[in-house]
């Protein structure tokens, strides 16, 4: 979960930078405020000797992404300068403009639609968060029910082909049955698991196919749970026959285990003593 949660921001945070415009707007996704200043026409003002500009200012506060964004008229210095003042409103600036120092109306600007996607980018990766996290859920939701079909037709499988192995296969086919009724709370009919060992012993490539392709679909505990019980239906006996314990390193092997694992988990089953319950947990 927390893995795939990461994976999620990740993605938002890539998709808020795709946004901007430019590697330097790129740079601005940090935490703080951002202001611009952006000319719009010379004015007959001057201020230290300097010709004054009527400029626009946008102001943005980020936290990682834009939070939110604003803009209005000022008064500034233009060129590389950071320098601006307010702009009069009302009796002062109607003055300023019959006396000609501003223009009249003041002009008109539109702010390009990136400066409001960043502006309030962090809503765009709380929603991009929000509505992959509820699909996600959704196709989890879905797709419970095929899952846990796939592992109970792999656990019978695996238990059959581990009865097709052992030196007492009644017992074990017996001991199998046992351990699905417990780990799926239904029964397994006699009949149904001697389809599966019939059709494990009929087609051996497609089973390898089968147990490759599940393995990788199932998680760490799927496939701890797959080799319990293969090895509680090889051991029913007590021991490990040298067949069984080959067909075990395969099919954990062919559940994603790396061969020193394999050979670790079969070494530890010709170690231990048998247990003569089987526990899902």
């Amino acid at each position: 979960m927390v893995s795939r949660l990461s994976q999620v921001l990740a993605l938002a945070l890539f998709a808020a930078v795709m946004l901007l415009p430019n590697s330097a707007d790129a740079a601005k996704l940090h935490f703080g405020s951002d202001e611009k200043l952006h000319v719009l026409a010379e004015t007959q003002i001057t201020n230290e000797g300097k010709r004054i500009s009527l400029c626009y200012k946008t102001y943005t506060y980020f936290l990682i992404g834009g939070v939110y964004t604003t803009d209005e008229y000022v008064l500034c210095e233009g060129g590389t300068s950071t320098r601006y003042w307010p702009i009069p409103q009302g009796a002062p600036l109607a003055n300023l403009q019959q006396q000609g120092l501003l223009p009249s109306p003041l002009p008109a600007y539109t702010r390009p639609t990136t400066d409001y996607l960043m502006g309030y980018s962090l809503w765009l990766l709380i929603l991009i968060v929000a509505v992959w996290g509820y699909l996600d859920s959704r196709r989890t939701k879905a797709a419970a029910p095929r899952k846990l079909a796939q592992l109970k037709t792999t656990t019978r499988r695996v238990m059959a082909s581990v009865t097709l192995a052992s030196a007492t296969p009644d017992r074990s086919a017996a001991v199998a049955r046992q351990i699905y009724q417990q780990l799926f709370g239904e029964p397994l009919a006699e009949g149904d698991f001697a389809e599966d060992v019939a059709w494990v012993q009929r087609e051996p490539a497609t089973f390898e196919g089968f147990l490759g392709a599940m393995g990788r679909q199932f998680d760490n505990n799927a496939r701890a749970m797959l080799l319990r019980a293969a090895a509680h239906v090889a051991m029913v006996d007590g021991t490990l026959e040298n067949a069984e314990a080959m067909l075990l390193r395969h099919v954990a092997e062919k559940l994603g285990l790396k061969p020193k694992e394999a050979d670790a988990f079969v070494q530890s089953l010709r170690r231990q003593a048998i247990d003569p319950g089987f526990r899902a947990a």
